[in-house]
């Protein structure tokens, strides 16, 4: 295994679970997001994906749906069998392209991009995860250009930065530079904090480590409902691990 290929593997499985802070509309798309953001109940992820593909039978141009579309492909492909995936992150991929090529301002629909970019490429082979190393960061970086607030691009780019060899652009004080960031901008993103924990303890900060893991315990309205408890198991398996 490459490195590089290690390294995207090792961030895919972490990061992609931030969920971006979703600006709700008034109207359809804002139901479409709760049905996204507890997607851990009953059908909801496969309702959503079904209600955009109608929306989008309607209007094939409609980018906000188009993005959201990539984002429930995302995630019906992590739970998908594995012959089945490739195809669900294509067709993610495909939807979030498009919608950032129908509106290149829209930071969302460059981040989910980057992300089923990122899926696909692990869905297809290490080689092929490594090629998309570049591309990733790209995205990450004109997500920030777009929107200098977007926590979880600043997670994604701390992951990979923390996770590459230096060769590669791997720097450990970047990697915790743009961690930092991400919890500064999205503290109710409860992905964030064990992987800043992570880096603080990597880098003989144990008190600040323990610190953040208890902030995150505290957070009581999680950016990503569907996603809260698994967070909050990695947060207590960090705690246990650094003793009373």
């Amino acid at each position: 295994m490459s490195p590089s290929a290690a390294c995207l593997l090792l961030l895919l499985a972490g990061s992609a679970s931030a969920e971006p802070p979703v600006v709700l509309s008034s109207g359809p798309l804002a139901a479409l997001d709760q049905l996204y953001l507890h997607r851990d109940q009953g059908d909801n992820l496969e309702r959503s994906r079904r209600l955009l593909e109608e929306r989008l039978q309607r209007d094939p141009k409609d980018a906000p749906a188009l993005w959201r579309l990539g984002r429930s492909l995302v995630r019906l492909g992590e739970a998908a069998p594995k012959k089945e995936k490739a195809d669900l992150f294509f067709r993610a991929e495909a939807a979030a392209a498009r919608a950032a090529e129908l509106d290149p301002k829209d930071a969302e629909a460059a981040y989910w991009s980057g992300v089923a970019m990122g899926r696909k490429g692990q869905s297809q082979g290490l080689w092929s995860s490594a090629f998309m190393i570049k591309p990733i960061r790209r995205r990450m970086e004109q997500v920030l250009a777009l929107d200098p607030g977007h926590g979880r691009a600043h997670l994604v780019l701390g992951e990979l930065y923390r996770r590459l060899p230096g060769a590669l652009g791997g720097s450990q004080k970047r990697g915790l530079r743009e961690l930092e960031s991400a919890l500064r901008l999205s503290p109710r993103c409860t992905a964030i904090h064990p992987k800043l924990a992570e880096a603080y303890l990597d880098a003989g900060r144990t008190a600040e480590a323990r610190g953040v893991l208890e902030d995150a315990l505290q957070v009581s309205d999680p950016e990503d409902p569907a996603e809260f408890p698994d967070n909050l198991d990695d947060v207590r398996a960090l705690l246990k691990s650094l003793g009373p």
